[in-house]
């Protein structure tokens, strides 16, 4: 048993509004998401398939990706090795 409950709140470093990736291809599941994450404050920007998040990622990656791995295109799972392939992305080693 925890002796504290376990609080699901994202925290960042340093203030200010933080932009995160939002990867769903379901929409119910996506808008619920957007919403809660909007509501405590964070940007949320959105990619329906594993393409469309790699070239998002490249081109402003996010302070954090929420990536469902049952996507159009190609899966979680290779969008994830595509990122760690990638050195150029400040979170390509990060653990996973």
């Amino acid at each position: 048993m925890l002796s504290k409950p376990l609080n699901p709140t994202i925290s960042f470093a340093s203030s200010g509004a933080k932009r995160i990736l939002l990867v769903n291809a379901i929409p119910n599941i996506f808008r619920s998401m957007r919403s809660l994450l909007r509501k405590r404050g964070y940007q949320v920007d959105s990619a329906y398939s594993g393409v469309d998040a790699l070239i998002q990622l490249e081109q402003s990656p996010p302070d954090l990706l929420l990536l469902d791995t049952a996507i159009a295109d190609i899966d979680g799972y290779e969008v994830t090795r595509r990122i760690r392939r990638n050195a150029e992305l400040p979170f390509s080693q990060s653990c996973w």
